[in-house]
């Protein structure tokens, strides 16, 4: 992380906005084009830890 990134780790959690991170779905160097735009696993990567995020938002609580 650069300040920028921590700045911006700091912000989101300030305003409770949820945020994926590349380091938490283990991201690498090997899944950017360049130093900033993904190549096609990094994509994927980001797909999966949205998918799993956006499925356990919209499955209903069988708590309830």
């Amino acid at each position: 992380w650069n300040n920028s990134g921590k700045e911006l780790q700091h912000f989101l959690s300030n305003y409770n906005i949820p945020a994926i991170s590349g380091l938490e779905v283990g991201m690498t160097e090997t899944d950017y084009r360049d130093m900033i735009h993904l190549n096609e696993t990094g994509q994927f990567k980001i797909a999966q830890a949205l998918l799993s995020e956006l499925k356990n938002l919209i499955q209903p609580d069988e708590a309830r």
